[in-house]
């Protein structure tokens, strides 16, 4: 009787472990697979920023090892746009670690522009 229990519950600890991992790969293919990536650095060169745009984009600083990445905002462009993919952005500095990102937000309507303002620190 033990053993019985011992072996069904390996069986079940089996099962869970590979729906779990053939489910995050799935999740992945629909969601992550088609991911694109754009770097750029600030002014001084001393901080790094990743974009990954899925269906839409978010803006990441990499941190002072490059290894860990802090995010900064979410920006969503009309039917999930890429701007930073089609390179339809502009990215303007200002003082106090603040970054302006302007980015198209719907490529019909070529003159549909906004903006989002993130704050950064230096690492």
């Amino acid at each position: 009787m033990y053993k019985l229990k011992d072996k069904t519950l390996k069986t079940l600890t089996v099962i869970c472990a590979t729906f779990l991992i053939v489910s995050n790969f799935c999740w992945w293919l629909i969601i992550d697979s088609d991911a694109t990536y754009t770097a750029f650095y600030s002014p001084n060169r001393n901080e790094e920023f990743v974009v990954k745009e899925t269906r839409h984009s978010e803006v990441y600083q990499l941190l002072k090892f490059k290894i860990l990445s802090k995010k900064l905002v979410d920006i969503r462009g009309d039917d999930g746009y890429r701007m930073f993919y089609e390179d339809n952005y502009k990215l303007e500095w200002m003082d106090h670690h603040k970054l302006k990102i302007h980015y198209l937000f719907d490529p019909i309507n070529p003159s549909d522009y906004k903006d989002v303002t993130v704050a950064y620190k230096e690492y």
